[in-house]
């Protein structure tokens, strides 16, 4: 559920709300201890907005009319993790099930949409992130080689792209099709987001900022697919001066982007210290593009993870923009005259790509 509240809380408030007098929110949660419950508004930061006492798991929260739905999720006080998700519009809104075990929003159309659409994509992330991390931690568990497991988990993310276009066509005269597009985004390509866009409504979504993004998005992109010339940059490195990727032109050099507090970039340091320690003295480098925005942490997640190769900052997403970064880690593998031959190489897929070339 965590992933997709990351990827939904992009929302613009772009819906068309429900007519009637106001929202209902009525609450019962098998297995929940009593205590002061939050309605919270997810944003770039969580706002509370209304509070309540549960009793026995039941609760309610009521309001005036809703012009624009929005993502909020119920949460108890003094716990980190949330009771619900739902959208706040008009209507009454059931929150039922068992804490810890599926709690979910019914009753309106936006609710029971969001809920269907949860129900449908988590299964396929969750056999995703078990045979991802079955093949790194117990690859003998079902006796499967490494390029078995690859096969399955491509036919998973097969599944994942399929269900994720059916269900933006199936809302595509909602706001929930943009967010639902908006979750899946960093893992598309630039074509698969052009297509995806596509089914969208045109109408409901005319004049719409985030698709008109998306779409620009998209089109930056393709500057920087297999076969483009990487675009030069030039920015800070640990010592504090200009560097630009200009300089390591004559080798192949692995552009890795990535962050001191993104922990997926940090589990994946030391593959790419691995593919370095390997090639360095065959004509391969490294140049980390860190997105930190202040040096301290960045400076420290360096030494700490043993970062021998150069490394840049990048602390007003210029480098970013430039590489139309969606998520992080990501990475680009240039050849010697500077042209993108392989992107996103990541676990064994690094040192495979690498072995090819200089073995």
């Amino acid at each position: 559920m965590k992933k997709l509240i990351i990827g939904l809380c992009l929302m613009l408030g772009i819906s068309g709300s429900s007519m009637g007098k106001g929202y209902e929110i009525r609450g019962n949660v098998k297995n929940m201890p009593d205590g002061l419950m939050y309605l919270t508004l997810v944003g770039q930061t969580l706002t509370n907005v209304d509070s309540v006492r549960s009793k026995n798991g039941i609760f309610s929260f009521k309001g005036s009319q809703v012009s624009v739905p929005k993502m909020y999720i119920i949460r108890r006080k003094g716990v980190f993790s949330s009771v619900a998700t739902l959208y706040l519009e008009n209507g009454e809104i059931k929150i039922e099930g068992t804490l810890y075990a599926g709690v979910w929003a019914s009753g309106t159309a936006l609710n029971d949409a969001y809920t269907y659409y949860v129900k449908t994509i988590n299964p396929l992330y969750d056999s995703q992130s078990r045979l991802f991390y079955e093949m790194k931690l117990d690859p003998g568990k079902r006796g499967w080689s490494t390029a078995q497991y690859k096969e399955k988990l491509d036919s998973v993310n097969r599944k994942i792209s399929t269900e994720i276009s059916r269900l933006v066509k199936l809302n595509s005269k909602s706001v929930l099709g943009l967010e639902i597009l908006n979750t899946r985004l960093a893992a598309m390509s630039s074509t698969a987001i052009e297509e995806t866009v596509a089914l969208l409504d045109p109408v409901y979504y005319k004049g719409n900022e985030q698709v008109m993004q998306i779409k620009a998005r998209a089109q930056e992109m393709k500057k920087t697919e297999v076969g483009r010339m990487a675009p030069d940059f030039s920015v800070l490195d640990t010592a504090g001066k200009s560097f630009s990727l200009s300089a390591m032109r004559g080798k192949y050099v692995l552009i890795d982007f990535w962050a001191s507090w993104c922990m997926p970039c940090r589990s994946e340091n030391p593959n790419v210290k691995k593919a370095y320690d390997t090639y360095k003295n065959k004509g391969f480098e490294v140049l980390g593009v860190s997105l930190d925005k202040k040096n301290e942490p960045w400076l420290k997640a360096v030494h700490t993870d043993g970062l021998t190769w150069t490394n840049v900052i990048d602390p007003s997403g210029m480098v970013a923009k430039k590489y139309a970064i969606l998520g992080i880690p990501q990475n680009f593998l240039i050849d010697p005259s500077g042209k993108i031959i392989a992107t996103g190489l990541k676990q064994e897929s690094l040192l495979e790509k690498l072995e090819g070339l200089f073995l």
